[in-house]
């Protein structure tokens, strides 16, 4: 598999948002179906399950506040499971480094 780092704006997906997720419940069959609903949104770039207050952070790239709006509807409220989201809308990246030095 080969990837490469784009410049979200030069695709015109300028808006990139963190959501943390709340779940109702940490159960194995709620957390396996929340994971793959997330990893099904082509919107979401990375996704994290975490301990703590949040059970997962995500890292959503978007076109404009229109996808932004729509976005919360198709994934948390219509998924009882999920009750409570946060999210920060970024005002600009300060780093950014996916790679890994072996």
């Amino acid at each position: 598999m080969q990837s490469a780092i784009v410049d979200p704006e030069r695709l015109d997906c300028p808006l990139i948002i963190i959501f943390e997720v709340k779940l109702k419940a940490e159960t194995a069959g709620a957390i396996d179906v929340v994971k793959q609903n997330f990893a099904d949104a082509p919107e979401v770039r990375q996704c994290y399950y975490a301990n703590g207050e949040t059970n997962f952070v995500l890292i959503i790239v978007m076109r404009d506040m229109g996808e932004y709006a729509a976005l919360p509807q198709r994934l948390f409220f219509s998924n009882d499971t999920i009750p409570k989201f946060k999210t920060f809308v970024t005002m600009g990246r300060a780093k950014i480094n996916l790679s890994i030095d072996i």
